[in-house]
């Protein structure tokens, strides 16, 4: 049974980002050139600038940093490659320490089909979460699949919205701060549910921001859990569903929400993969030293399953470690995050190979 169905959109990438000429700045229209996200239309915003495809080469990265320190209070801006954040950090820091709100979309994240190797690689996306504890507030997104990323902004583009929960009611939420959404270069699968047709983010899905999602559950005689995002899901989750027909019961946690301990979600890991049997896999496009991978296993020690000194699963993190070695879909394999490669750690860790 398929656990997911290829789409000839252009998936998670939905740029170039275009505004209409001659609208109100307080009520406008985003409309995405590629077809894979809906367009968003007419949000409420009080947004006092904008700034698309301004950033390509030097003299827009440029532009963008002063336009970030110098930012208004309210503010919406986008660029189109991941390669650039490492370029605005301190520039994000001034907006961050000026309160203002920013919306940024940075395509090209991960390694998955970049034909210009490491140079274009978008491994360092932790980076733009740089600020203090207490700091004003900064989320890093990065959905997995073409209908959660439009779920994703579609929830965290407007200042102000509106949300309707599974029972029906409404709720007001604000998305003050800065808002980081990643996305790939790549075409993505979309997934489904264990029947094999339903997509897992179809209709009846809300995105709750801070919130991990359980794509397979690990299930009672299970090992464990993989934990991932991006690109790098549905890679898991054919791995998962290999292993299924193995014997080897493994579920899968999609984390799109990157810079944020989801503690319930945190718990349920440690108490359904502790003890000797028991394992937690991180997988991730992103580099293996500033990844999720890398505070992962600080979260689980943090929990307070550990703190009463309950047993921890064994721990163990793929993500990017590589330079590049060409080519376009090899990339996701020459880091060892395709599904074999996954069925190959996994099995490592339960000692079964």
């Amino acid at each position: 049974m398929p656990c997911a169905r290829s789409s000839d959109k252009q998936s998670l990438i939905f740029y170039p980002l275009s505004i209409r000429k001659n609208v109100n700045p307080v009520s406008w229209s985003l409309i995405p050139i590629s077809v894979g996200v809906p367009t968003l239309t007419k949000f409420k915003l009080h947004f006092q600038k904008f700034m698309f495809n301004r950033v390509s080469w030097n003299g827009g990265i440029l532009q963008l940093r002063q336009d970030l320190e110098c930012i208004p209070p309210n503010r919406v801006c986008s660029v189109p490659l991941r390669l650039f954040l490492e370029m605005c950090c301190s520039e994000i820091t001034m907006a961050r320490l000026n309160r203002s709100n920013v919306f940024s979309h940075f395509s090209h994240s991960g390694v998955d089909d970049m034909a210009d190797n490491t140079c274009h690689f978008g491994i360092n996306n932790m980076f733009a979460d740089n600020g203090l504890e207490d700091g004003y507030d900064t989320k890093l997104y990065f959905p997995c699949d073409p209908l959660q990323a439009a779920k994703v902004v579609q929830r965290t583009f407007p200042l102000i919205g509106t949300s309707t929960s599974n029972d029906g009611s409404k709720s007001t939420f604000t998305n003050k701060g800065l808002r980081f959404v990643f996305t790939t270069r790549s075409k993505t699968p979309i997934l489904l549910k264990e029947d094999g047709e339903t997509p897992v983010y179809g209709d009846g899905y809300s995105f709750v921001p801070g919130k991990d999602e359980i794509i397979r559950e690990c299930g009672s005689d299970g090992h464990g859990y993989i934990v991932s995002f991006g690109d790098a899901v549905y890679r898991c989750l054919d791995a998962v569903e290999c292993l299924k027909k193995e014997g080897i019961h493994v579920g899968l946690i999609n984390k799109p929400t990157l810079n944020v301990v989801d503690h319930d979600m945190m718990e349920r890991i440690v108490a359904q993969s502790a003890g000797s049997a028991g394992i937690c896999l991180v997988v991730e496009p992103l580099g293996k030293k500033t990844g999720v991978g890398s505070k992962f296993g600080s979260w689980l020690m943090e929990t307070e399953h550990a703190q009463k000194g309950g047993a921890l699963p064994r721990f163990g993190h793929i993500g990017t470690h590589r330079e590049g070695g060409g080519g376009l879909w090899e990339q996701a394999y020459h880091q060892g995050y395709d599904s074999v490669s996954v069925q190959t750690k996994i099995k490592e860790m339960l000692g079964k190979k």
